[in-house]
């Protein structure tokens, strides 16, 4: 560690001059700018590790000093602070924006003895140094949809980084933003600088001297770049769930990360997985739960019948056990965890349950084997109507769910929905041949019609009864949460869209009542604190498992159970 004397009125004086210099240059459009800001921050980094070493004291405590009055930090620490956390976040915005900064092969700037190669460093990042195709600086900014900003103060610069694609890929969008916090400072003793990148959501302290400084830290701000950004195209996707953007598909939040359990997020009617962002933000500020998990996220065309959902979200879950762990040597995948919310209840109690031929009966008279289709065809009802319960999959949890249908979807405003919903050009075809080549073979809705999503959730929808009587598979546990904040008149305590009667499940381990209404009920605080309760009983019962002489020794009692 450096405990080299450094001026502090020369050091100060010089960081000052360098900021006044990049500022000039980058008004006047100059990429000198970068090697000004560079050599300011450089300046700084120096001094404030200087006082670090020289006038020691607790540097979690000291970690606040960020130019505001403090007990700890003298007035020119202060400013080298201020000054170094300014001049960092300039040169970031104006590497990039002069093409100095480059992710994965580091950056050049030109000092006094020529020109100097700056390393990158990642630290507790899945991603990789190709994903960081460009940064944001984190400053104010409004979060509306988000019940709180997860923030820290501390050292290093806060940044949004974006990865962005042509193309969308395997479990991935186009684009994904996540949290970074940039620190420029000294390696070990030389007087070579690093830029280093920390994952604020691994990493929580960084060395400056002999101390550990907090991280400044925002894990809202890419949640709320989102929102902003992203375009909601939810009301379409259901009226026109056959478009071919509109497919459904598992998509996960970071990489595959071993050892850390899914939790799968499965949205609603007339929804996207944006509806879990304030949830994924408040799990996000429990280190402890984000540590273990991983979040997915299933987006599908809402006006499909669910049952089509549920059988591409079984497809997919498949496929990402296949494809990351295809030896099942990760006991973390064998323990996933559902949470649904509405209609995607409906599709996560699907992933667990025995249909045998129930399902099938409801619609059609006759077996699937002799009904006169296409191979394709036939197929594709098997998959639908026939299923076990999908591998790995431990917890579900409800939220609002209609196991016995809503009253909504037979009012007039459902039955309008319903009737505006429309179905590829091909699949109509496909489905009105089907139905000719087997006369008074299937339901009369059937008959008619592709059912959609609205019509599988009327009360009484021979489909949605059979769906009531599935066995639940014995190693899954249930849990619900029921929103109680909009009584209906003809049905009494509800959310306004889903009776209670409606949303209670045989079964299941625990129930917890909100009073909110439907649309709220994701996103409410008592739903959240249910939530990371569930996740903890979840995690302890996983770690018994995976480590039960351990338990035993501690005196703890295995249940396989709840």
């Amino acid at each position: 560690m450096s405990s080299e004397y450094v001026d502090p009125v020369f050091a100060l004086a010089a960081a000052e001059g360098a900021y006044a210099r990049g500022d000039a240059q980058r008004k006047a459009e100059s990429p000198r700018c970068v090697d000004s800001f560079f050599e300011a921050a450089a300046i700084g980094w120096r001094y404030l590790e200087w006082s670090a070493d020289t006038h020691p004291g607790d540097g979690r405590r000291n970690s606040n000093c960020d130019g505001r009055r403090d007990s700890n930090c003298d007035g020119r620490r202060n400013r080298a602070w201020q000054l170094y956390h300014s001049s960092l976040a300039r040169f970031i915005e104006t590497a990039q924006k002069f093409g100095r900064l480059n992710p994965s092969g580091g950056l050049s700037v030109k000092t006094s003895g020529g020109m100097l190669d700056v390393p990158v460093a990642y630290h507790g990042f899945a991603w990789q140094p190709s994903d960081f195709n460009s940064l944001v600086l984190v400053g104010d900014y409004r979060a509306p949809d988000l019940s709180h900003k997860h923030r820290h103060v501390g050292l290093g610069v806060p940044l949004v980084a974006i990865r962005q694609r042509q193309h969308e890929e395997r479990f991935r969008g186009k684009r994904q933003y996540f949290a970074a916090t940039a620190v420029l400072r000294r390696v070990d003793q030389t007087s070579s600088m690093v830029l280093e990148f920390y994952n604020p959501l691994e990493s929580r302290f960084v060395a400056m001297g002999r101390q550990q400084f907090h991280l400044k830290t925002d894990t809202t701000a890419p949640l709320a770049l989102l929102l902003e950004t992203r375009k909601r195209d939810y009301i379409e996707e259901f009226l026109q769930p056959g478009r071919s953007v509109s497919k459904a598909k598992l998509i996960m939040v970071q990489p595959y990360q071993p050892g850390k359990i899914p939790l799968v997020f499965v949205h609603g009617l007339l929804s996207d997985p944006l509806t879990w962002l304030d949830m994924a933000n408040e799990i996000q500020a429990h280190p402890d739960l984000f540590d273990r998990y991983q979040i997915w996220a299933f987006k599908y065309p809402t006006g499909e019948p669910f049952l089509r959902s549920a059988a591409t979200l079984r497809a997919e879950l498949r496929a990402a056990l296949d494809t990351f762990d295809p030896q099942r040597n990760d006991p973390a995948m064998s323990h996933m965890i559902l949470v649904g919310h509405s209609m995607g209840g409906l599709i996560s109690k699907l992933q667990v349950t025995y249909s045998g031929d129930s399902i099938w009966k409801s619609s059609a008279n006759r077996p699937l084997e002799t009904i006169a289709a296409t191979d394709a065809q036939r197929e594709k009802l098997r998959k639908m109507f026939f299923f076990d319960p999908a591998p790995g999959i431990k917890r579900v949890v409800f939220i609002g769910t209609p196991h016995k249908g809503s009253p909504w979807a037979n009012r007039p405003i459902g039955r309008l929905g319903s009737l505006l919903v429309r179905e590829g050009q091909q699949q109509e075809a496909d489905h009105e041949k089907l139905v000719r080549n087997n006369p008074n073979t299937f339901s009369d809705q059937a008959s008619k019609r592709i059912p959609t999503s609205v019509d599988l959730l009327e009360p009484g929808n021979p489909i949605l009864v059979s769906i009531q009587h599935l066995c639940v598979n014995p190693a899954t546990r249930l849990h619900s949460i029921i929103g109680t904040g909009r009584p209906m008149l003809r049905d009494g305590p509800a959310d306004g869209i889903v009776p209670v009667s409606s949303a209670r499940c045989g079964g299941v381990d625990t129930e917890c009542f909100v009073p909110t209404k439907h649309t709220e009920l994701a996103r409410h605080p008592t739903s959240i604190r249910e939530i990371v309760a569930i996740l903890s009983r979840h995690l302890a019962q996983y770690e018994r498992e995976q480590n039960p002489a351990s338990a035993a020794m501690s005196g703890e009692v295995v249940k396989l159970g709840k």
